[in-house]
């Protein structure tokens, strides 16, 4: 599981440095100009939008242009304030199945992502790659939402949710979704893209995180990120989990710090900004929501 951090001046930069550890831990670079990268089951592709946004779109193949093929375009955005450069990165290479994480981290205590890879799947069919990020609007760099406390998912119209697999306000429009799954259920590619219900994480997983911390010993437990597809006849089918990501109330973790369980190591960020006074988060925050990425670091 590699991993590497460093400082990046720009999305530019950040691209390279990105492409560059793909190249390195099995990600086939194919196409040109245009250059997309393979692993697994799934493809992605960055692009410098500006020099202060990078986005991470994934799709299910490559044609001879490098250009992504089978619902192509889905996924994420980092969208740092211009002010933000240059900033700190962490970047994650996982196998078995294989993922790729960066996370980006900048005036001191916020967190943005991109993602992609392969989910282990439970069951037979189609699909199982994955690709998202946040933010999808320069609002949205202002305005997260985070809150599962109530419906199991809610937030702005606006702005999206800025975890994967939650979902905001209710509503099933690409704007409003962090990330998207590679699932061939019910008559769609990519559920949510415009067709099908949305794999959902929040919803089922809110029982767990309302008990954490934990009152005997102050720890939270690092939840499996099982996905669930929300079905015609009004039950849902666990689709799967991706492999090497955890969710963690951080109400007694600082962004960084390491989960040693045996001989796994865990590295723990908020998805945005921690705030313990406002544990739900807001509009300003993500409260006491966050995830950790299996780590092999010192």
């Amino acid at each position: 599981m590699p991993y590497q951090t460093g400082t990046t001046t720009s999305a530019t930069d950040l691209k390279a440095i990105i492409e560059t550890f793909a190249a390195a831990n099995g990600w086939v670079g194919q196409g040109a100009p245009v250059v997309s990268y393979g692993q697994g089951l799934g493809f992605f592709q960055l692009a410098a939008v500006s020099s202060d946004r990078l986005r991470m779109m994934g799709g299910n193949g490559v044609d001879g242009s490098g250009n992504l093929t089978g619902t192509p375009g889905i996924g994420g955005d980092i969208w740092l304030p211009s002010t933000a450069w240059p900033a700190t990165y962490h970047l994650f290479a996982h196998t078995n199945p294989v993922g790729l994480w960066c996370v980006v981290n900048y005036q001191s205590e916020y967190y943005q992502w991109l993602g992609c890879g392969d989910i282990t799947k439970y069951g037979a069919w189609t699909g199982g790659n994955w690709a998202g990020g946040w933010a999808s609007s320069a609002s949205s760099i202002l305005q997260p939402y985070l809150d599962v406390t109530t419906a199991g998912q809610t937030g702005s119209s606006n702005y999206p949710p800025c975890a994967p697999f939650y979902k905001g306000n209710g509503v099933d429009t690409a704007q409003q979704h962090g990330a998207y799954l590679h699932c061939e259920l019910d008559g769609a590619i990519w559920p949510g893209n415009g067709t099908g219900s949305y794999p959902l994480f929040a919803t089922y997983a809110d029982p767990l995180h309302a008990r954490m911390p934990s009152l005997w010993n102050s720890q939270s437990v690092l939840t499996p990120y099982w996905l669930w597809l929300p079905r015609a006849n009004g039950y849902g089918s666990i689709l799967g989990h991706i492999e090497h990501l955890r969710s963690v109330r951080v109400d007694n973790y600082t962004a960084g710090d390491i989960i040693t369980l045996g001989t796994a190591k865990w590295k723990v960020f908020p998805w945005w900004r921690k705030d313990t006074t406002n544990r739900e988060g807001g509009a300003n925050t993500t409260g006491t929501w966050g995830f950790a990425l299996a780590y092999d670091g010192p």
